[in-house]
């Protein structure tokens, strides 16, 4: 909920899933659980997130600190949920194909490193273009 002027304002299903997908382009896509996270990562993307929706920004880092990265109450969850954790078993998945070195040197798993993607987009403008 935001106050504009004398206005509160609910954040809409829409609201919540833009916030939780620039959340994952801008910050969880670059750090996992196990990364030390640069100080001030966290802000910077809520300031992109509030710039973006046209909320303040203590709206955004309130409704972070309430409901984590997926920014959703209960009700604005199901589609979230579930792409969510079919997210999380494509990573568990590709977590199978990881080396023993790769595992040890913090390597992300085949597919999920930043090479990987450039190549995924690069495959996929080419069959578009």
């Amino acid at each position: 909920m935001t106050i504009r002027g004398s206005k509160v304002t609910q954040w809409t299903a829409e609201e919540t899933r833009r916030a939780a997908a620039m959340w994952q382009k801008h910050f969880a896509d670059f750090y996992d659980d196990t990364d030390a996270v640069p100080f001030g990562a966290k802000n910077r993307v809520m300031k992109i997130i509030a710039q973006a929706l046209v909320r303040d920004f203590a709206s955004v880092y309130n409704r972070y600190q309430h409901y984590g990265a997926s920014f959703a109450s209960a009700r604005h969850r199901g589609d979230h949920a579930r792409a969510a954790l079919a997210e999380m078993e494509r990573r568990r998945g590709a977590e199978q194909g990881r080396s023993l070195t790769g595992l040890l040197l913090g390597d992300p798993p085949p597919g999920y490193s930043a090479l990987d993607k450039k190549r995924s987009n690069e495959g996929k403008s080419h069959v578009q273009g």
